[in-house]
C-alpha cells in the first residue's frame, strides 16, 4: 500500500491510498480528499506497517486492515515532525524525531492504546553532555520483541557511536 499525492496548488493536494497485490492488482483504494500540502510530508502518518495501513485523519490516526481497507481503530499519536513506525511483537513502535530530540511511543496494535511514551530518548545516551548524539529512528534492527536503534553523533559527520534498545 502507498499514498499518491496530486498537488492542486501550493497549499493543497489530493491524497489517494492504494492497496495492491505483489502483482500490482488493486485490492482497495481510498480517496482521502483534498488536504493541506503538509499532510503526508511533515508530521503526518500515511504508511503500511505489516498487515496494517496507518493514516492520519482529522479524527486521529486510523488503523486499517491491509486486505480489506476496513478501519480497525482510530487513536491519537503524539505530534512529531517525523514518524518511524514498525511492528514489534504485536505492538506499534513509533520513534518520533523532531529538532534533534527523539521520542518513543508504543501502542497496542489491536486497540491503538498507548502502552509507553518517553518524551526524550536522547537522555538515555551515556556521556552525551554535549548533546551532539541522538537516537536515529530510521536505523533499527528488530529481534523478537526487541528493537535496537542506532545512536548517531552529529559532530563526527553522523557516525554511529552506539545503540539504544527497547523491549
Amino acid at each position: 500500500s502507498y499514498s499518491v499525492f496530486y498537488y492542486l496548488s501550493d497549499s493543497t493536494c489530493k491524497e489517494i491510498i492504494e492497496a495492491r497485490t505483489e502483482d500490482g492488482e488493486l485490492v482497495w483504494s481510498l480517496d482521502n480528499g483534498n488536504v493541506p500540502t503538509h499532510i503526508g510530508l511533515i508530521g503526518v502518518i500515511s504508511q503500511q506497517v505489516g498487515n496494517y495501513y496507518l493514516l492520519s485523519t482529522e479524527n486521529g490516526v486510523e488503523c486499517r486492515d491491509i486486505q480489506t481497507g476496513k478501519v480497525l481503530w482510530t487513536n491519537e499519536f503524539k505530534e512529531a515532525v517525523l514518524h518511524f513506525i514498525v511492528e514489534v511483537n504485536g505492538k506499534l513502535v513509533d520513534c518520533q524525531g523532531e529538532n534533534g530530540s527523539t521520542a518513543l511511543e508504543v501502542k497496542d496494535l489491536t486497540t491503538g492504546k498507548t502502552l509507553f511514551y518517553e518524551e526524550d530518548m536522547n537522555r538515555f545516551i551515556p556521556n552525551n553532555e554535549d548533546g551532539y548524539s541522538y537516537v536515529d529512528g530510521s536505523k533499527y534492527v528488530v529481534k523478537g520483541s526487541t528493537i535496537t536503534y542506532d545512536v548517531i553523533n552529529d559532530m563526527n559527520e553522523e557516525v554511529k557511536v552506539g545503540t539504544i534498545t527497547y523491549s
